[in-house]
């Protein structure tokens, strides 16, 4: 037989194979980003072990704008802590070193996050202190 017969089954098992594929494909690639689920604002750059960087009081992620691209083999995870940029900022009095740890160590949990390695400038390095403490 003649390859002109086939090609129309050949062609709907490979169309009939990627209807199944690119749904699962598109799930790991959201399952991975852990920005995907976040409460907070978050942006995520690269792939590798992550490194979280969090901002200080009264900066947003933008602090950090220069570090994308310079970390290769890393995921770099720039966070609006909460009540800064565009995380929400609810009326309530839960803005302290502790509260912003506790999210952030969800955060981490959520994403199931290894390896990683936790920045922070001025308030930021407060919390991720605060936070090392925690996860260890």
């Amino acid at each position: 037989m003649k390859l002109a017969t086939y090609l129309p089954r050949i062609l709907w098992l490979v169309g009939g194979s990627l209807l199944l594929i690119v749904p699962a494909l598109g799930q790991s690639i959201a399952a991975s980003d852990p920005c995907a689920k976040s409460v907070l604002h978050c942006e995520s750059y690269g792939n590798g072990n992550p490194i979280i960087a969090l901002h200080g009081l009264g900066g947003t992620l933008y602090s950090w704008r220069e570090l994308k691209g310079r970390f290769p083999n890393h995921q770099l995870i720039l966070l609006d802590l909460k009540g800064a940029g565009n995380s929400p900022k609810p009326h309530d009095k839960h803005y302290a070193i502790r509260d912003q740890a506790d999210l952030i160590l969800k955060f981490i949990r959520d994403s199931n996050l290894n390896n990683l390695t936790l920045m922070g400038n001025s308030y930021g390095g407060a919390v991720s202190l605060f936070l090392a403490f925690k996860l260890f």
